[in-house]
């Protein structure tokens, strides 16, 4: 027996007074997971330059930022 026939005969034993609470339950989970747009499968992309300038200021004392970012990532400038 799936999981959905196990319900659907618990519901069957179910008093009027109880099954319409669950009806109206379920008719506003319906209603919230209409009203709730779909997120977008989007990936975004960390803004580094953002950050660094929050980290060290729009001109940080000594190299030049693209400069740490290649040393950071293991090249040269």
């Amino acid at each position: 027996m799936s999981a959905i026939e196990m319900v659907i005969e618990k519901v069957k034993h179910l008093d009027e007074s109880h099954a319409r609470q669950l009806l109206t339950w379920l008719q506003g989970k319906e209603r919230a997971a209409a009203s709730t747009p779909p997120t977008a499968n989007v990936i975004t992309q960390p803004d580094f330059l953002t950050r660094a300038k929050t980290v060290w200021g729009e001109q940080p004392a000594g190299k030049p930022l693209s400069e740490l970012v290649a040393e950071a990532r293991g090249g040269e400038s």
